[in-house]
């Protein structure tokens, strides 16, 4: 067999390689693309590529199943894991106030990127591909403005040669291909129109049809070959990859690609204990969704032919039949034997039974419970205690996942931190606005001095509290009645809407003081103290934020202010606490007028 150069080796215009290429994965991976149309018929009801070229006739949108665990199980696992938005956060290792400051910086650039990009909605699509297909993908890069975009691709749009990654490791090459109109194109690629006529829906293996109505689309792949280093006298080389977008008639782009990853973040359900692809919701029920529509079919025809009530009537009663009508209180006349109203039993209980626990079976599966699919508590859980502890036993079913989402969230900080490094030497401004407490802050990625080596990632959830009024509430109170927080604290911790007025008036006095420090140690900013403010809960609060901030080694001055305010707050206290001379003048003893008092 005559060896052929892969297309990345190709000089220039390499669209035909390419296409061959991809459409030979397609053609050898058959049985992975078949698991992919099951497992998005199970989800959907749909079938999977005539939902690609919008050929969709009435009988593929008539629903087929009346009971989809698949769906419920699903839905429910991602209402349950992405409910907290999960926050990378930058750790220093023993650095001092300084580093401590950049890192925290990095975390408010990333965080902010986050919000930017919108990357909780994004990568709560991406957990639902994995939960439906095992696996989810989401796409990063960066435009000439210096914008970080993320953004899903439908996970069977990826295609992934399984021989360069057999043992589950990360491919050198993908595909991405994409359904394109040509007038879009046309758009886009105004040199290529020509090319582009030319091409065709049915270039590559990827649509089980090809339609006459859909000759105004078009099959665009977009190929990556990552860069690998090599040692030479003791010296990295870099050997570039390629990066290749075009048609089955036209090379649209190709370039040196750079980066030794792919630019796809990849969420995995479970990985399997081979190959690339892994496995998800829909594989591990298949069987309990396919026994419930068997099951489903054949309590529907037996309910149709059997369960239909009937009237048994004596021929020897002499009833008139049209004395049976929908009236209320009808009298029936008859001799002998009255009529008798049969309701026959179409479906034995033990099949009704079987049915439910299949169907309960199928949550179990997968770590749920069919109460919290509902979004139901058990009977008799109460308190939160109770509650939280229900929730921790089901949760320590999804500690894999659970794991697996969050260094999702740690890849895609990391593909911001590569992107900004990039805007940065390309000479763009890599800044964000970045939300915090007291509104938003323009964060400059270029101001922040802190080397890979020097910090750490970390991820937490947003909100470590309970999202119910009632769990929130049950928190607090068992914070409060611990003596953990004051009840100034206690009531901002509950953050309730039609509270909120109330909350920020009650609590305006330790903003303040918070605020006054957060200038001092962020920008060295003297506010001195007020007799408005709350001076003996400032001077707590700022006698302990010094005693923190010195172990972090905050530079001298700003240490010095936290001083100053101490000391001044102190004086304003003692002087407070002084009468003044008109008070004075009013408690001395009454001074000799001259005149004597008359005799009694």
């Amino acid at each position: 067999m005559l060896y052929k150069k892969p297309w990345w080796e190709y000089p220039e215009e390499p669209h035909k390689r390419v296409f061959e290429t991809a459409g030979n994965i397609r053609r050898n991976q058959t049985a992975q693309e078949d698991l992919d149309e099951r497992h998005f018929r199970l989800y959907s009801g749909l079938p999977l590529y005539s939902a690609f070229t919008f050929n969709l006739t009435f009988d593929s949108l008539d629903a087929k199943f009346t009971m989809n665990v698949v769906q419920a199980a699903t839905n429910a696992l991602v209402s349950k894991i992405t409910k907290n938005k999960v926050k990378p956060t930058f750790l220093t290792d023993g650095g001092d106030w300084g580093m401590q400051q950049q890192a925290k910086k990095l975390d408010k650039y990333v965080f902010g990127q986050f919000y930017k990009a919108k990357v909780y909605e994004e990568s709560k699509k991406v957990f639902r591909d994995a939960c439906i297909f095992g696996d989810g993908f989401l796409k990063h890069w960066h435009d000439s403005d210096g914008n970080i975009h993320f953004k899903r691709v439908f996970k069977p749009c990826i295609v992934v040669d399984q021989a360069e990654t057999l043992y589950g490791q990360e491919p050198l090459t993908v595909y991405e291909v994409r359904v394109v109109d040509k007038t879009t194109l046309k758009q886009k690629y105004p040199d290529f129109s020509k090319e582009i006529d030319e091409a065709s829906i049915a270039d590559i293996p990827f649509f089980v049809d090809s339609f006459e109505s859909n000759m105004h689309l078009a099959v665009v792949v977009e190929g990556y070959r990552i860069a690998h280093k090599t040692k030479k006298d003791g010296v990295e080389v870099l050997h570039k990859g390629k990066h290749f977008i075009g048609i089955s008639t036209a090379t649209f782009l190709y370039e040196d690609y750079e980066q030794e990853k792919i630019p796809y973040v990849r969420m995995q359900y479970i990985p399997n204990a081979i190959g690339y692809y892994s496995k998800g919701v829909a594989e591990i029920i298949t069987g309990h969704q396919i026994e419930i529509n068997r099951m489903l079919r054949r309590i529907s025809r037996a309910m149709n032919l059997m369960s239909s009530p009937s009237i048994l009537v004596d021929v020897m009663s002499e009833i008139i039949d049209t004395h049976f009508n929908n009236e209320v209180g009808t009298i029936i006349k008859y001799k002998n034997n009255p009529p008798i109203y049969n309701f026959p039993q179409g479906v034995s209980p033990a099949v009704v039974d079987w049915f439910l626990t299949v169907y309960q079976k199928a949550f179990e599966e997968v770590g749920l419970s069919q109460l919290t699919a509902q979004s139901k508590k058990p009977a008799g859980l109460d308190s939160g205690k109770a509650l939280r502890e229900y929730n921790d036993i089901e949760t320590e079913r999804f500690a894999e996942l659970a794991q697996s989402w969050e260094q999702f969230h740690l890849d895609i900080a990391d593909a911001i931190l590569l992107h900004s490094k990039q805007i940065a030497d390309q000479g763009g401004k890599p800044v964000v606005l970045s939300p915090d407490k007291y509104g938003a802050q323009k964060i400059d990625f270029k101001s922040i001095k802190l080397k890979d080596s020097e910090y750490i990632m970390q991820v937490y959830p947003t909100a470590m509290l309970p999202k119910t009024p009632a769990g929130r509430l049950a928190y607090v109170q068992e914070m409060l009645a611990a003596g953990l927080v004051t009840p100034e604290e206690g009531l901002s911790l509950l953050e309730f809407p039609d509270v909120a007025e109330i909350t920020e008036n009650k609590n305006a006095f330790i903003d303040d003081i918070r605020y006054t420090a957060y200038q001092i140690i962020e920008d060295a900013q003297y506010n001195p103290p007020e007799p408005y403010q709350n001076l003996q809960y400032g001077i707590t609060y700022m006698n302990s934020m010094y005693l923190k901030m010195k172990g972090r080694k905050l530079p001298e001055e700003r240490l010095d202010l936290l001083q100053k305010w101490i000391n001044d707050a102190l004086s304003l206290q003692e002087s407070m606490a002084q009468p003044s001379p008109e008070e004075m003048m009013g408690t001395l003893p009454a001074q000799p007028t001259g005149e004597e008092l008359p005799p009694i």
